[in-house]
């Protein structure tokens, strides 16, 4: 059975709309890493017992649907939530660099610009401008 066959249509977009809710980049990175469970190394073609090459890693995907985990391909779960190859992968190595399994805290915003003017300049340059006269155009 196809994976779009498992899901019907009207569960996919309930799935999507509940994906969208979430709104930030952490929570839909923490809720895809749900959706994903990392297995042992699959071995990759016969060998002898030495030269035994494994994979990187193996991953399940699946989507929660009427609070049951229906088994999906990766496609399939790209599509549903309207997701990008590269944020799926950066979600992916979080899950496996971390050994909880969960992202940390999103840091971006976290710096202060290197262009931001200080409180002291910003006061400085108000005070200047109101020094200036002010006409009226007509």
């Amino acid at each position: 059975m196809k994976c779009q066959e498992r899901i019907m249509h009207e569960q996919r977009e309930k799935i999507f709309t509940e994906y969208l809710i979430i709104g930030t980049s952490a929570g839909r990175a923490a809720y895809l890493g749900s959706s994903m469970e990392i297995q042992n190394p699959a071995k990759h073609g016969q060998r002898k017992r030495e030269e035994q090459r494994y994979g990187r890693c193996t991953v399940e995907y699946h989507a929660t649907v009427n609070g049951e985990n229906v088994p999906v391909c990766k496609a399939c779960l790209k599509n549903i939530l309207c997701e990008t190859n590269k944020f799926m992968e950066n979600t992916l190595g979080k899950k496996i660099s971390s050994c909880s399994g969960l992202d940390g805290k999103d840091m971006r915003g976290s710096r202060v610009p290197h262009h931001k003017l200080s409180e002291e300049r910003l006061e400085k340059a108000k005070t200047h401008l109101l020094s200036l006269p002010a006409y009226e155009r007509y």
